[in-house]
């Protein structure tokens, strides 16, 4: 059975990525505007999918930005879910990513400090490691799997073209 509009196979909504992606990157963005780390700095940086927007329209506060900032990136991480869902990629091969690398970022973030107590008083939270890893992680993940999802692609089309050419002569 397939999804006859797309011509993939009939699965769960949590299994696409269109879905998948705009909803961790938007808990992550929540739970990062909620701990946002020293003046900002760790939620803007792991929310800059959606980030960008402050440089282009002006916002008098930061807490102002936050629904923007959870628009455009939601958006723009859906779009990239509907690419990799049409280049046939699997959440099963995002998800591993994501949790190295979300893992690797909070355990060096972290221990740059001489301990959790002083990373805290830089941040203001715990939380905000977290969300922060998590965002990164996200990134990361999206950005390998449109890389190996273009890579597939661009292969396959040299390979049924280079099997046309080869006809021809």
């Amino acid at each position: 059975m397939t999804d006859a509009a797309e011509d993939l196979p009939a699965v769960s909504p949590f299994q696409r990525l269109r879905v998948v992606l705009p909803i961790v990157w938007g808990l992550g963005c929540v739970l990062g505007a909620a701990s946002p780390g020293d003046e900002y700095a760790l939620f803007g940086m792991g929310s800059a999918v959606g980030t960008w927007i402050v440089f282009v329209v002006p916002f008098e506060r930061p807490e102002s930005a936050i629904l923007p900032v959870l628009v455009v990136g939601c958006g723009l991480m859906f779009a990239a879910g509907l690419a990799l869902d049409r280049l046939r990629m699997s959440t099963w091969a995002w998800w591993p990513v994501y949790a190295v690398v979300a893992i690797a970022v909070y355990l060096q973030s972290v221990g740059q400090f001489a301990s959790f107590e002083a990373a805290v008083r830089k941040h203001g939270s715990g939380v905000a490691y977290l969300a922060f890893s998590a965002q990164v992680g996200h990134a990361a993940a999206t950005a390998l799997a449109l890389l190996v999802g273009a890579a597939r692609y661009f292969l396959g089309l040299w390979r049924r073209n280079a099997g046309s050419v080869a006809s021809i002569g």
